[in-house]
C-alpha cells in the first residue's frame, strides 16, 4: 500500500509540474506572438469615403486657430488616391501689440468688427477653393493643385500631410524617419510604434528642428489599421528663432462621416 501511495503521489506531483510547464509555455508563446505582431501601414480608402478633419494650432501668447476641412475620396487607381479637400470653417485669434484680433467664418459678416471684416475678405477665397491632391497608399502627397488658385493656400496643403508610412511592415518598437523642409525649417521626425491593437496602432513622435529655427518636436498619433487613416495626432514644437523662444502646439482629429 505504501508503494502504491508513493507512486500515486509522484504521479500527481508530476502532473502538476507538467501543468505548470504547459502554462508557462503558453504564456511564453503568447508573449512572443504579441511581441512579433506586425502590421503594414497603408491607406485603404474607397471611392466615396468622406472625413471631417479638424486642426487646432496654437502659438503661445500670440495666435490660436481652428480649421475644419472636408476630405472626399474621388478616385482610386491602383495605389494612388485622388482626394478633394475643402475648408469648411476658420476660427482665429491673434494677439499683437496689446490688441486682439478675432475672426470666425461662421459669424455673419454684419456681426464682425472692422478687423474681422478685413480678415473675412482675406479668407473668403480660401473658403471657396478646392484642394486637389494625389496621394499614394503610403500617405505621401505627390501632387497638389488648388482650384481656383489662391495665394497662401499652400500653408494648408503643407499641413495636411502629417506622416508618410514606411515601406516595410512594422512591429512594436520599430521606428522610421521623415525629413521635411518647410518655411526655412529642416524638420526631422521620428515615428516609433508603441502599441498594435486589433483596430488601432499607437505611434510616438519625436524629432528636431534646424536651420532658421532650432528646437525639438514631440507628440503621438493614433492610426486606424483598417483604413490607414490618422484618427488623431498631437505635436508640440519648442524652438528658438532669432533669439526668441516659441512654442507651437498642433492637434488634429479625423473622423469618417
Amino acid at each position: 500500500m505504501s508503494l502504491y501511495f508513493f507512486l500515486q503521489t509522484r504521479t500527481i506531483k508530476l502532473k502538476l509540474t507538467m501543468k505548470k510547464l504547459f502554462t508557462l509555455l503558453a504564456i511564453a508563446i503568447t508573449l512572443i506572438s504579441t511581441a512579433q505582431e506586425s502590421t503594414l501601414l497603408r491607406l485603404n480608402y474607397e471611392v466615396g469615403d468622406q472625413f471631417l478633419v479638424s486642426m487646432d494650432m496654437e502659438q503661445a501668447g500670440m495666435m490660436s486657430m481652428n480649421i475644419e476641412m472636408g476630405m472626399d475620396v474621388k478616385e482610386v487607381t491602383d495605389t494612388i488616391y485622388n482626394i478633394d479637400m475643402t475648408i469648411k470653417s476658420i476660427k482665429m485669434n491673434v494677439s499683437q501689440g496689446g490688441q486682439t484680433m478675432s475672426y470666425d467664418s461662421k459669424t455673419a459678416e454684419e456681426e464682425l468688427d472692422d478687423m474681422g471684416k478685413m480678415m473675412a475678405s482675406q479668407f473668403a477665397p480660401m473658403l471657396s477653393a478646392t484642394i486637389l491632391t494625389k496621394t499614394t497608399n503610403r500617405a505621401e502627397v505627390i501632387e497638389t493643385t488648388v482650384e481656383p488658385p489662391v495665394n497662401g493656400m499652400d500653408q494648408f496643403t503643407n499641413s495636411s500631410g502629417t506622416v508618410v508610412y514606411p515601406k516595410e511592415a512594422v512591429k512594436v518598437g520599430d521606428s522610421w524617419t521623415i525629413n521635411k523642409l518647410e518655411k526655412g525649417m529642416d524638420m526631422t521626425m521620428i515615428y516609433t510604434v508603441k502599441a498594435i491593437g486589433e483596430e488601432i496602432v499607437e505611434v510616438e513622435i519625436s524629432g528636431t528642428i534646424e536651420l532658421l529655427a532650432e528646437g525639438t518636436i514631440s507628440g503621438n498619433m493614433e492610426i486606424d489599421k483598417a483604413t490607414g487613416n490618422v484618427n488623431y495626432s498631437t505635436m508640440d514644437m519648442n524652438m528658438v528663432a532669432s533669439g526668441q523662444e516659441m512654442t507651437m502646439k498642433i492637434n488634429m482629429t479625423s473622423k469618417k462621416l
